[in-house]
């Protein structure tokens, strides 16, 4: 993980999202500009899960087009916490054994928009 890279793209000053490429597994799962460079500096794996286990169907069940991706690192272990609605009972929750992420919290903004998950930055919303 290239931290100092990872660091300047999530911290980055944005206006909205210049581009969205798709994932290259999932065709309904597209990130942002903003998230492709934090992903290039080292955690590709968090677009997987992203990905391969936050579907369409998860939004439907709860009622909601937007979600908010919290992931928590400490000591090289990661807790993600995906939350669908404001106070969401039993949002979706992920550890990750190892990671080598920089330690804090690292916010995703994730929605639904005709069938596509897109994920963004705050800063691009």
């Amino acid at each position: 993980m290239n931290t100092e890279a990872f660091i300047r793209a999530y911290e980055e000053s944005r206006n909205g999202a210049s581009f969205f490429v798709q994932h290259s597994w999932v065709r309904n799962s597209i990130f942002s500009d903003g998230v492709l460079e934090c992903a290039e500096a080292g955690c590709y794996w968090l677009l997987d899960i992203l990905a391969t286990e936050i579907r369409p169907a998860n939004f439907r069940a709860k009622d909601s087009t937007l979600a908010i991706a919290v992931l928590t690192v400490a000591n090289n272990k990661a807790e993600l916490v995906i939350e669908f609605t404001d106070g969401d009972e039993q949002p979706f929750k992920k550890s990750i054994s190892y990671t080598d992420m920089p330690e804090g919290e690292w916010t995703f903004y994730l929605a639904l928009e005709e069938g596509l998950i897109k994920c963004i930055l705050p800063s691009e919303y």
